[in-house]
């Protein structure tokens, strides 16, 4: 390329000083002139030494592979690699001036050298020399086609890698002058605007990437998608966004602003984006689908309902795909609407053509009348169903591990034990056979067979010493420990236990109370912690304030009152005239109790009542 293709940047780059920046680019080396034939010795040895300094700069011992390197260049000043090695061992360093003059020696006997020129032009940026580092960016671009656009992606990206965002925009402007190319480098142009807090600008550059179909348009996605999650960017790049006039016949800026809209709680416009990206695809589209993937996985159920009423009202239902029904199934099911999950899990059945699906929509369906509709015969015969005709599937291990639980809620312990027992000598997986031997401890516990509970936790802990139930497990087994001496204090909290299961709640908090007014206090704290959490799950948040005070106030000590004080601040975080309150007794849990396993969500729950705050 002619030097005069810049002339109009060179002059612009001359008035320009932005800040140093960071990141090197590495120059693609290999070793001198190849020797026809086998490598003599000396080349041999070379590429050891070379080997073993490359293995210190992976070890962060630049200082000691510089003084090797600079061995070898006494040696090979002319050998690519090994400047190339030392030039960054410098660059670590921070011996920029070194750097610099190794360069300059390669380039006065390779000057046409495109990666050294660029290493020169990023250490003369490194050192805030940024006229000077300008004129060695042009340098390395004056001799380029102008149709290879992967070197002059390297120097932009330099550029702004470097901190040199002004040079940057110089550069892309003339190269979009030169080439009548109006988005080129739009992402590393937005980007400088970016930080240059010009915000509309910046999404201005992203938007017009969106309809590149390559990595350039996901990133130019994910860039604005930042832009609008950042408080003080967000009103600009939604302005922008909203006020193109192709925005209803560009899918992927509906798909931006309806992820937007979902984040931020803004339900109903999330929503009529989502349907005009839907109407803009055509019938094969899967917004919809994506759009209650995503509300399912925040656990926004209700917006999940209303999309799958939508998606379902208006698309014949061959043409969904099968795991959307089990999404509206459960989010269904987790609205309390049980008899409208059952048919749509029957539907499911009636029309998929994969057993795995079909096994799966019988045992959801067991699940429900199980743990919702408390009819556990019919639940019985869903779960027989999958354990019968679908023992390849997934949901096959799940139902055989669930099924004796039916009869734990019946009150049939002796049968929920036989078939345990059994489960113990199939060959089934680890985590199923984990959650059996479990669930048999419980059943022992709940028979009052208080040693062979104790026997089963113990070889729990001994075969699944990482299992998912080990801390359930060890829990019991302190309990039992602390009333040993007391049977009817065991007696009364197996009991308790058993009657949770059985979901027969007045009868659990009978025994709870006869727990925490014994005259053996043993197990009181345990009483009222589990009586607080019978009473919040139960909506009585009166109550169950008044339980967590009673065991902060008179078991100051005891192990379930941090557990007790973070569901306490969990409840108050949600009320807006409570908020203070949650985040003194959050910060209390992060002074006292530094170590307990649930403090990373504790400072999570306190940035984000800061952030409400401060928002505010």
């Amino acid at each position: 390329m002619a030097p005069s293709r810049f002339t109009l940047a060179v002059s612009a780059i001359a008035f320009i000083a932005v800040m140093m920046g960071s990141g090197l680019v590495h120059a693609q080396v290999s070793g001198g002139d190849e020797i026809p034939g086998q490598k003599n010795q000396a080349s041999r040895d070379l590429d050891v030494k070379i080997r073993f300094c490359r293995q210190l700069m992976l070890d962060q011992n630049f200082a000691g592979a510089a003084d090797m390197l600079e061995l070898l260049y006494e040696n090979y000043p002319g050998n690519p690699t090994v400047v190339g090695m030392l030039v960054q061992c410098y660059d670590k360093l921070q011996l920029y001036d070194k750097a610099e003059e190794i360069i300059r020696r390669h380039l006065t006997q390779y000057p046409d050298n495109f990666n050294f020129l660029l290493l020169y032009a990023e250490i003369l940026a490194r050192q805030g020399r940024v006229n000077q580092a300008a004129t060695a960016y042009l340098r390395a671009a004056a001799d380029i086609p102008l149709n290879n656009l992967a070197r002059y992606q390297l120097i932009v990206q330099s550029m702004v890698t470097e901190g040199l965002g002004e040079v940057a925009i110089v550069f892309i402007d003339s190269l979009r002058s030169e080439t009548a190319d109006s988005s080129l480098f739009a992402l590393q142009r937005g980007t400088v605007l970016e930080r240059q807090k010009r915000y509309d600008s910046a999404a201005a550059e992203f938007y017009s990437k969106l309809d590149d179909t390559a990595r350039v348009g996901n990133e130019a996605e994910k860039k604005l998608l930042a832009l609008l999650s950042f408080g003080e960017s967000e009103p600009a790049a939604e302005t922008y966004i909203l006020t193109q006039a192709d925005l209803f016949r560009q899918p992927r800026a509906l798909k931006i602003l309806s992820t937007h809209y979902l984040k931020s709680g803004q339900y109903e416009k999330a929503f009529e984006f989502t349907i005009s990206r839907d109407s803009l695809q055509g019938p094969d589209g899967r917004s919809m689908e994506t759009f209650m993937r995503s509300c399912h996985e925040h656990r926004l159920y209700d917006q999940a309902v209303r999309t799958g009423d939508y998606l379902f009202g208006r698309r014949d239902s061959a043409a969904v795909r099968d795991d959307v029904y089990l999404i509206y199934g459960d989010a269904l099911t987790h609205l309390g609407r049980f008899e409208e999950a059952i048919a749509v899990y029957e539907k499911l059945y009636a029309i998929t053509r994969q057993r795995r699906f079909q096994a799966d929509a019988l045992y959801r369906i067991g699940t429900i009348y199980l743990d919702n509709l408390s009819d556990f015969d019919r639940a019985l015969i869903y779960l027989d169903s999958v354990e019968t005709f679908y023992g390849a599937n997934p949901a096959y291990l799940t139902a055989l591990v669930i099924r004796p639980l039916c009869y734990v809620r019946k009150g049939e312990l002796k049968q929920a034990r036989a078939e345990l027992e059994e489960l113990k000598s199939r060959p089934i997986d680890g985590i199923y056979k984990e959650r059996a031997q479990y669930s048999l401890a419980l059943v022992h516990f709940y028979q009052k067979q208080i040693d062979s509970a104790q026997a089963a936790l113990s070889r729990l802990l001994v075969d699944f010493p990482r299992g998912m139930y080990v801390n359930d497990a060890v829990r019991l087994l302190f309990i039992v420990q602390q009333a040993q001496s007391n049977q009817q204090l065991l007696y009364d909290y197996s009991n308790a236990l058993l009657f949770l299961e059985r979901r027969m709640v007045d009868s659990a908090v009978i025994r709870l109370n006869l727990m925490a007014e014994s005259q053996d206090q043993s197990l009181a704290d345990l009483a009222l912690y589990e009586l607080a959490i019978v009473s919040l799950a139960h909506a009585d948040t009166l109550k169950g304030m008044e339980y967590i005070d009673l065991l902060a106030r008179d078991f100051p000590e005891s192990y379930y009152v941090p557990y007790a004080l973070r569901t306490k601040a969990d409840y108050l975080s949600t009320l807006v005239d409570q908020k203070d309150r949650a985040r003194e007794i959050y910060r209390h849990l992060l002074e006292n109790f530094p170590n307990f396993p649930f403090i990373s969500e504790v400072r999570q729950q306190v940035r984000k009542l800061e952030g409400a705050t401060g928002s505010s």
